[in-house]
């Protein structure tokens, strides 16, 4: 079993321990898990993505389906965001592509989307249950959208972002 080091544990315990002091001092709900309500419409570059790939976007998971965070899931996880993180190099789809919005299974470079695809696909690979990995699209205080990866696990929702 690989253990993540301390400095890194404790750079993400202090940053979890911010993120609900900040909850705390504002009054709103300091829950580990991530309170969702309504539906929402499929991002039209995910519709496209999953045009090309059909194969990809078939299986239909339970959602909310929560993974048991051991040591060893726990090291995984950090290691294939910390993989993908420093081996995808940040451009803009209209710089890759000349258009707003491509998704795309990252080799070299991608946008915040095309992270969150790879790391969904290498977890899932892996054997992480395709329900406990969501692609979550956030609004930006700038108003723009930002994809990231929500893993439901039994120790709170925790957030892959690049």
């Amino acid at each position: 079993m690989r253990f993540v080091p301390v400095k890194t544990l404790s750079v993400l315990a202090a940053l979890l321990i911010g993120a609900c002091s900040s909850a705390a001092a504002n009054g709103t709900n300091t829950s580990p898990f991530m309170a969702t309500t309504g539906r929402t419409a499929q991002p039209i570059g995910h519709h496209e993505f999953c045009i090309r790939n059909t194969a990809e976007c078939a299986t239909h998971a339970r959602s909310n389906k929560r993974v048991q965070l051991t040591a060893e899931l726990w090291n995984m996880l950090v290691e294939i965001n910390s993989s993908v993180n420093s081996s995808i190099r940040p451009v803009t789809d209209q710089d890759l592509f000349g258009k707003p919005e491509v998704w795309v299974y990252p080799t070299e470079s991608g946008d915040c989307e095309d992270y969150v695809l790879l790391k969904r696909k290498i977890l899932a690979d892996s054997g992480w249950p395709i329900g406990a990995l969501l692609i979550t699209v956030v609004r930006q205080q700038s108003g723009d959208g930002h994809a990231v990866l929500t893993v439901l696990t039994d120790r709170g929702d925790l957030i892959l972002d690049n």
